[in-house]
């Protein structure tokens, strides 16, 4: 069975809640984003993993600056779980060369791909399932020479249980949404479990037993 992310994580509940040998989480600093997280919040969360978990910081159209403040930040914090960085956006090459760290890409159609999957320090892809229309052959030809882990990305659990062609070694990355909330930041423990349950179960035997297989 692949690797999961959760994206979006906020509180020690819906982590905790998650907590699994596979199991990785985003957390997000985009300013505009409903699970915009604090610095003071990320350490609280960061500062409970273990060195066999990793966290991913997710950006979004940030300068230079603000992204390499946070790296020195969290740097500062010595924590024992793997972390790396998350972009979401469709920035040059150069720029995502320029900060010197290991990060993963969400994919963007007119970016400059090519470029960027040849990065050293790029770690790994997530795929947003609208886009899987860019995703060809000559585009995975590019992938496999790389060796890059693939994650296939849905925008909350709705999205993934309306998806009916994912094989079961496929990784998948998910945003936590208000869908998942009683009220503005405050979750639905039940629901939220029940939703791992079935997303789990899914991953387990393979969505309607159809082939996503990441190519």
């Amino acid at each position: 069975m692949g690797s999961l992310i959760l994206n979006g994580v906020y509180d020690l509940n819906l982590l905790n809640a998650s907590r699994a040998p596979d199991v990785k989480w985003g957390a997000d600093f985009r300013g505009r984003s409903p699970q915009f997280i604090t610095f003071a919040q990320f350490k609280q969360i960061a500062h409970t993993l273990f060195e066999t978990d990793k966290i991913m910081v997710i950006f979004e159209e940030e300068t230079y600056q603000t992204v390499i403040s946070f790296i020195d930040l969290i740097k500062k914090e010595n924590l024992r779980a793997q972390w790396c960085l998350q972009f979401r956006d469709k920035q040059t090459a150069a720029y995502y060369q320029s900060f010197q760290f290991p990060f993963s890409w969400v994919f963007k159609p007119n970016s400059d791909w090519r470029e960027i999957l040849s990065l050293e320090k790029l770690e790994s892809l997530i795929l947003p399932v609208e886009f899987s229309e860019y995703y060809t052959d000559d585009f995975w030809e590019v992938v496999d020479r790389r060796g890059l882990e693939v994650y296939l990305h849905f925008h909350n659990f709705q999205e993934f249980f309306k998806f009916k062609n994912i094989n079961s070694g496929v990784s998948l990355s998910v945003d936590l949404t208000q869908e998942i909330e009683l009220s503005y930041r405050r979750p639905n423990q039940i629901l939220y479990q029940s939703y791992l349950k079935s997303l789990n179960e899914g991953r387990a035997i393979g969505v309607n037993n159809e082939s996503f297989t990441g190519q």
